[in-house]
């Protein structure tokens, strides 16, 4: 089976935010897991809401990561600010708060824990088994004796 299993380092930016949720996404596909438009789109707005999150509260570096366990998606953010997240209740006018929330909607678990150097969130989603290709045995050429 091919490498399940996606952890890179990044300087929080929000340029760098985009081209890491992309990366993740990428990832998933290259196990073999197949991925309709809406399963894609899922996947990158919970890893977007995860990354921006540690961008806005921690900032410096962050590592993003991903593991595939047959039929489950984890994908996690570890950052530096030992501050847990919290839901807030936010008010139409507000431009945020919302994150968790949708997070918990999309999602089938979510959650956060405390790290040497900070915190880790990370979020669990269905995906379909990736799809693997078992190849034929290559048949050997017929010798004339």
């Amino acid at each position: 089976m091919p490498r399940t299993s996606l952890r890179f380092p990044f300087a929080a930016t929000p340029p760098a935010v985009r081209t890491a949720r992309r990366r993740i996404v990428a990832a998933v596909r290259s196990w073999g897991v197949e991925l309709d438009d809406s399963l894609s789109h899922r996947i990158e707005l919970v890893a977007s809401e995860l990354l921006t999150n540690g961008l806005v509260h921690a900032g410096g570096w962050l590592t993003a990561g991903a593991d595939l366990d047959h039929d489950r998606l984890i994908v996690e953010v570890f950052d530096s600010n030992h501050v847990l997240p919290r839901p807030r209740v936010a008010t139409p006018d507000d431009e945020g708060g919302r994150g968790l929330t949708l997070i918990d909607a999309l999602c089938l678990s979510r959650g956060e824990e405390s790290t040497a150097s900070g915190k880790r969130c990370w979020a669990v989603l269905s995906v379909p088994p990736p799809v693997v290709l078992v190849l034929p045995e290559p048949v050997q050429p017929y010798r004339y004796v």
